[in-house]
This record gives structure tokens, sequence and C-alpha cells, in this order.
């Protein structure tokens, strides 16, 4: 049971990931998530209490471990903060 909500929580994360890439996290959605992810809405507030919460995982990671490779200015400019990319 733990490995399937390890797995579940992973698989938000991810989805949460490309989500905020694609849209930006003001444009992201937690139907949006659950969509991508293919879970119900309860499954991501178990994990989570809210899209900040995801955002809060998602800082806390370690990309290297399974998540959409992006990093340095190409993060940035696609994610949350585009003005900061002008100025790395």
């Amino acid at each position: 049971m733990q490995d399937r909500a390890v797995a579940t929580r992973r698989t938000i994360l991810t989805a949460a990931a490309e989500v905020i890439i694609e849209r930006g996290y003001g444009g992201a959605s937690i139907s949006q998530i659950t969509a991508r992810a293919g879970v119900a809405a309860g499954a991501v507030y178990f994990h989570f209490r809210s899209k900040e919460g995801i955002a809060h995982a998602l800082l806390g990671l370690d990309l290297a471990e399974g998540l959409p490779p992006c990093r340095g200015p190409a993060l940035i400019s696609r994610c949350c903060w585009p003005a900061a990319s002008t100025r790395i």
C-alpha cells in the first residue's frame, strides 16, 4: 500500500510539473493536474492541501529523481517567473 501511495504522489507531482511548465503556475489548476495524472481530486488532496502545497513539494524535489528534465534558465523561463529568465 505504501508503494502505491508513493507512486501516486510521484504521478501527481510529475503531472503538476508538466502542467505548470505548459501553463505557468497561475494558469494551472487542480483539475488540469488531476486530468493529466489520471487520478481523482481526492487523491491529490490526500497528498497535498492545495496547489500551493504541490508547488512547495515540487520546489523541494531533486529533479533528477524522475521529473521531466528541465533545469536552470529553461525551467525559469517556462515556469512561474518568466521575467526572472532575462536576468540569468
